[in-house]
């Protein structure tokens, strides 16, 4: 990671300020209001509570539950 090698760490610190349930909270509230970086957080991230909470407050064919869904995918297929 780019902040890593550069060693700074507010940047860091700032980067992870938000947690999970933040940045799904964050989601579900307004989509566009996330970094690109954000997002792929929350998707990496993501536990069950978070999955659950997408799941309930957003269509089927979210482009984050979609993702969410082929990582899933990916994870099984890797055991």
């Amino acid at each position: 990671m780019k902040l890593i090698k550069q060693k700074d760490h507010r940047a860091i610190f700032d980067f992870y300020r938000k947690t999970p349930p933040t940045l799904a909270e964050q989601y579900i509230k307004d989509p566009d209001s996330q970094t690109l970086s954000e997002k792929k957080r929350l998707v990496y991230e993501s536990g069950i509570k978070e999955r659950q909470m997408l799941e309930r407050n957003l269509k089927l064919g979210d482009p984050i539950l979609r993702r969410l869904s082929n990582l899933k995918k990916i994870k099984k297929g890797n055991i």
